[in-house]
């Protein structure tokens, strides 16, 4: 009897001791749990609110989804699938030149100078117009068409076709999700694998960028700015990829002068829709547009254009930026110059299809 109390008393202290030792923990934590680490701070870049007009009341009845400016208008496709022309005067719109220019369109291209236009008609034809002068012959018309990128098609079986030296040529090991032509001699293709590539329209020759590529923006070099950039993000959160490299050609140079293709991170949120001379706009979950200049004044600057829109271009180094609203109007901004070597008008004005005002 002794010895069963003697055990008893045992084993009471042992659960004492045990309890004496846990005292003060969670029951549901986890032994020795791994330290989390403290979060990458956010680089602190120059916020820049941008004034936006007051917006219209109510929605248009013909909505515009996309619009596009050259030299001398503005090109905008509405939902109803017809593609208007306006010609500008002196940055302003004269609504005398308002026209459907084409009907049944899914979507467009312009040339860098305006100077011809590519038309993906509803039926998945392709088919290029000089928009004002006859300069000579075009590419062939091109059927089963989903996508189009300047001079470069994604077919509807997911193959690529782009038109180089007179004659379109087609990339048939590969099934593309989005691609994008710079309008020279190159086009990058994002494959259904979520790796983006960047191909030679010349030989046929390609370049991975990157891999798990959600989406992209490519902003190619031109005579005032002699980068050309790949604006991607991928699945990491808050993380824009910038990958650069001069010109047109994307491999590694052997000139000791030219600087190497690199490829640089930013802490910042949106996906790349329109980029252009090193900066990319970026369109927010809320509808709304973020303008990322990295290389503005003394460190990286954001401009915040908080109108929701459906399609936007900007240029906030010349305070320009035209912007597809959610209620079907084009609201379009553009500083007044003070480069004495190039002075115009600024300009303030909204779009509305069928309004003579």
């Amino acid at each position: 009897m002794k010895r069963m109390t003697r055990t008893i008393a045992l084993l009471c202290a042992l659960v004492l001791l045990a309890a004496l030792a846990g005292c003060g923990k969670d029951p549901t934590s986890t032994p020795n749990p791994t330290p989390t680490p403290n979060p990458t701070p956010t680089p602190g870049y120059e916020m820049i609110a941008v004034t936006m007009p007051e917006q219209q009341p109510g929605e248009a009845t013909e909505k515009i989804i996309k619009a596009v400016n050259d030299i001398s208008g503005v090109w905008a496709l509405s939902e109803d699938r017809n593609l208007y022309r306006i010609q500008l005067e002196n940055n302003e719109p004269d609504m005398s030149t308002m026209e459907v220019a084409y009907q049944n369109v899914q979507d467009f291209t312009l040339g860098s100078y305006g100077e011809y236009i590519d038309i993906l008609y509803t039926t998945g034809r392709l088919e290029c117009y000089w928009t004002d002068y006859d300069y000579g012959e075009l590419p062939e018309p091109l059927e089963g068409v989903a996508e189009i990128s300047y001079r470069a098609a994604l077919m509807q079986d997911g193959t690529v076709q782009y038109h180089y030296d007179g004659a379109w040529h087609s990339i048939e090991d590969i099934k593309a999700k989005k691609i994008a032509g710079d309008n020279r001699l190159r086009v990058l293709v994002l494959d259904e694998n979520n790796t983006l590539w960047n191909y030679s329209m010349e030989d046929g020759s390609r370049i991975e960028t990157a891999q798990k590529v959600l989406d992209f923006s490519l902003s190619p070099a031109n005579k005032m700015y002699y980068t050309s950039c790949i604006w991607y993000t991928t699945a990491e959160k808050d993380t824009l990829y910038c990958h650069s490299y001069e010109w047109f050609e994307s491999t590694t140079p052997t000139d000791p002068d030219i600087p190497q293709p690199k490829t640089e991170e930013y802490h910042i949120s949106g996906v790349p829709v329109y980029a252009a001379q090193g900066c990319v706009l970026l369109h927010q979950e809320d509808g709304s547009y973020l303008f990322f200049a990295p290389n503005y004044g003394e460190k990286p600057a954001v401009f915040s254009l908080p109108m929701k829109g459906v399609y936007a271009e900007a240029r906030m180094w010349d305070g320009f930026y035209m912007i597809v609203s959610t209620d079907g109007r084009l609201y379009y901004h553009l500083d007044e110059s003070t480069d004495e070597r190039n002075p115009y008008d600024g300009a303030e004005w909204v779009w509305t299809l069928g309004v003579q005002n």
